[in-house]
C-alpha cells in the first residue's frame, strides 16, 4: 500500500511542479528538489525495515563478497539519488560527474575483490 501513497505523493509533487513552472519558475527548481528529498526520505522510512533484515541475513555470511556488495549498492544509490537531483536542477553536466563518481567509488570498494579474482586465475594457470 505505502507504493501507491508515495506513487501519489511523486503525481501531486509533478502536477504542482507543472503549475510551478508557468507562475512562477524561479520556485520550481527549489519545489522539485523540496519534493524529491521528501518522496526519498519517505521511501527510505518505508523500506528501512526490509533492508535492515537483508543486512542482518548479509553479515551473518561472513567474507569479502557481502561487503563489497553492500557497499556498492549503497554507492550506487547514493550517486543516482545525487545524480536525478543534479538533473532536476537542470545541471546535466554536474550529473554525470556525480555519477562518475559513483562509478569510481564502486570500483575502489571492488578492487580486493579484483585482487582475489586476479589471484584465483594465476593460481589457475600455473597449476596447469
Amino acid at each position: 500500500m505505502n507504493f501507491y501513497k508515495w506513487l501519489g505523493v511523486a503525481m501531486i509533487a509533478l502536477t504542482v511542479l507543472l503549475i510551478l513552472r508557468q507562475l512562477r519558475p524561479e520556485f520550481a527548481t527549489l519545489f522539485a528538489l523540496a519534493a524529491s528529498l521528501l518522496i526519498l526520505t519517505g521511501v527510505m522510512s518505508w523500506i528501512l525495515p526490509s533492508v535492515q533484515t537483508v543486512f542482518q541475513e548479509l553479515t551473518s555470511i561472513q567474507g569479502t563478497y557481502t561487503k563489497v556488495l553492500v557497499k556498492s549498492l549503497g554507492i550506487a544509490i547514493l550517486a543516482q539519488s545525487g545524480a536525478d537531483l543534479c538533473r532536476d536542477a537542470k545541471e546535466t553536466t554536474l550529473a554525470t560527474k556525480v555519477e562518475l563518481i559513483g562509478k569510481a567509488g564502486i570500483f575502489a570498494v571492488s578492487v580486493p575483490l579484483l585482487k582475489e579474482l586476479f589471484h584465483f586465475a594465476a593460481n589457475l594457470l600455473t597449476s596447469s
